[in-house]
């Protein structure tokens, strides 16, 4: 910061007066006031002689132009100029996506290396160092940056000082004090010598012991002329050396009379204005200096790419709140543009434009997507049987600059839950994306992949031979230059059951949908159909495994069932205590419920609200 004073003196009533005709009045009056004054009191002091007649008439023009001074208001302002430099900002990204490959090929320079090139290495900071104060920021998941650099001209700042040092110190006094001083002492001396000689002249008087007769004035007129002429020349040297100090201490209003004419040093009565004055105009100075400024800073330890997120719009509001818009001469940002946390650009860069900031952004990374391939998804069922083929499916997806032809493999292995993830986790965490401990690769697909981001489905058929929980991984084998090893393989449990699905089916009435649903289940061979038609008789014939003729008494009945179908049932044949373990069955053992209403009984078990079962039921249907 550059401050500069300069100091106004102006006339605050004169810029109040507007038009020619006032002015012309002021002055009229001006001069009738001074004429008349000289008319009157000559006329008074006629008798006088003639350096007194001066020196009253004199004297009273001299108060007629104080009140003229003191109508028109006299101001003294200072006015105080501060130049602040200019600013530019470097911001720098750290986040984990900067330590991939600048360019399209996996051998070169990761992006936070050359950040540190251009940042270190190269000119650019210095270069704007020269005409602008540049500051350098870090930026990751954090909400603000954080400054690591400062660079501004010192040799200005210690100038500044100097010059500050100069004017609160160097102040010698000034010549029209010893001149005001001079004329202040003659017209001591005048008064004195005017006051001895009339002195002198009434002791004369009176030493005679007659009185003052024509005769006798006219043996003393030099004496009265001397007198008249000593005041004079006391009233002219007095009203020169008031003015004289006056116009010096208008303009040095903080020092006192003594330290005008040097009797006080300046340094030892103000030291605390000093400072405050010193404080004021470096505040600029004294921030730089304590921000690290000459603290040298090792680069390679400061710009590492570690970040877990990218907030690229919050770190750019910070900075433009942080620093004052007017001074701001742009805000340069090096990223790769990967913001994936925290504000949007979008209010960022309003605030930007508001402030009339530019921000320029230099990119790193190549223009082309990086190559990588990755498992989108994996679909495999949750239960099997031995036997049975059942369908694997999967979606692959591709980036890059070209078509890419990769083998798809499906790999099979026990699943040994927590064991196995922790024995992934202790290896490197790249092989255990990529490996499945003890799996086997029932198949291998060679799979063209198109590099726009489209989706590829991709099938294998398995027949499970062996009983158990299982995990079936698809798993690609990636190119040397695939960017992301982590994506390239999914798992999925499944198990592979002997038992087969128990289903109870319950029936108010052979309707059509009770008969489909029965026929379709008893064809199934992985279930077990057991029916109760409640309006069934003893001996019938029905397409099912077992048939009841009432509700399961007991919870381990019920319990043996995996699910229950009800088509209209008839609700008077079922007791509040069945209904109290169908709920146990839903919510303890998982049971499925699956409950049809029907025109026959349903409208009678849920109008009659006097039965308790009625809310026990309506609450099947939540």
């Amino acid at each position: 910061m550059n401050p500069s004073e300069q100091v106004v003196y102006e006339f605050a009533r004169a810029t109040s007066l507007d038009g020619w005709w006032v002015w012309a009045a002021v002055v009229l009056g001006l001069a009738v006031a001074y004429l008349a004054c000289i008319f009157y009191y000559k006329r008074d002091v006629g008798e006088l002689r003639r350096p007194v007649r001066w020196t009253l008439i004199g004297l009273r023009l001299v108060a007629i132009t104080a009140l003229v001074f003191l109508f028109f208001d006299l101001v003294r302002r200072t006015e105080r100029r501060v130049t602040r430099p200019s600013e530019v900002i470097v911001m720098v990204d750290t986040s984990q996506s900067m330590s991939l490959p600048s360019g399209d090929s996996i051998e070169a320079p990761s992006r936070v290396e050359r950040a540190r090139e251009l940042v270190a290495d190269s000119e650019l900071v210095e270069s704007f160092a020269k005409e602008h104060r540049t500051s350098v920021y870090l930026f990751d998941q954090a909400t603000e940056p954080r400054l690591v650099q400062t660079k501004f001209d010192q040799e200005d700042t210690s100038a500044n000082k100097q010059s500050l040092n100069e004017e609160a110190f160097a102040e010698p006094i000034s010549p029209f004090v010893l001149f005001g001083g001079f004329c202040l002492v003659i017209s001591a001396i005048a008064s004195l010598v005017a006051f001895a000689m009339g002195i002198f002249g009434i002791g004369q008087s009176k030493k005679s012991g007659r009185r003052l007769t024509k005769a006798a004035s006219a043996e003393t007129p030099g004496s009265a002329s001397a007198i008249g002429w000593s005041l004079l020349a006391a009233a002219i040297t007095l009203v020169i050396g008031i003015v004289s100090i006056g116009g010096v201490y208008a303009v040095h209003t903080d020092r006192s009379l003594a330290q005008l004419f040097g009797w006080e040093s300046t340094a030892e009565s103000r030291p605390e204005e000093t400072d405050s004055k010193s404080n004021e105009t470096g505040d600029g100075a004294e921030e730089e200096s304590n921000s690290p400024t000459m603290k040298a800073v090792d680069w390679d330890e400061v710009i590492v790419a570690g970040g877990a997120q990218s907030r690229i719009g919050d770190a750019l509001r910070s900075v433009l709140v942080d620093h004052d818009p007017t001074t701001l001469a742009g805000v340069i940002v090096i990223t790769d543009g990967q913001n994936n946390g925290g504000a949007t650009l979008s209010s960022a860069l309003a605030l930007a434009r508001r402030g009339e900031v530019a921000v320029y952004p230099v990119g790193l990374g190549s223009s082309q997507p990086p190559t990588n391939i990755r498992v989108v998804d994996l679909e495999v069922p949750r239960r099997v049987y031995p036997g049975d083929k059942f369908v694997v499916a999967s979606v692959l997806q591709a980036t890059g600059t070209s078509p890419l032809e990769v083998d798809v493999e499906l790999v099979d292995a026990l699943d040994t839950g927590d064991e196995g993830a922790a024995a992934d986790a202790e290896g490197n965490p790249t092989d255990a994306a990529t490996s499945l401990p003890g799996g086997v690769v029932l198949e291998t697909q060679r799979v063209k992949l198109e590099p726009d981001a489209t989706l590829t489905d991709i099938r294998f058929e398995v027949e499970p031979q062996t009983v158990g929980r299982r995990r079936l991984a698809v798993r690609v084998v990636a190119p040397v230059e695939d960017r992301n090893a982590t994506d390239n393989m999914q798992t999925a449990r499944y198990e592979v059951v002997a038992r087969k699905l128990r289903v109870l089916a319950i029936a108010g009435g052979p309707t059509r949908e009770y008969r489909f649903v029965r026929n379709l289940l008893f064809r199934d061979e992985s279930v077990q159909l057991d029916v109760w038609l409640q309006t069934g008789i003893q001996g019938m014939s029905q397409d099912a495994d077992e048939l009841l003729a009432r509700f399961p008494e007991t919870a381990e009945e019920l319990f043996e069932y995996d699910a229950v179908v009800m088509f209209d049932p008839d609700w008077s044949a079922i007791d509040s205590a069945s209904l109290d373990l169908m709920d146990r069955f839903m919510t303890q053992q998982a049971g499925g419920l699956v409950l049809v209403a029907g025109p026959v009984f349903h409208p009678k078990i849920s109008g009659d609200r006097a039965d308790p079962r009625s809310s026990q039921i309506a609450a099947f249907f939540q």
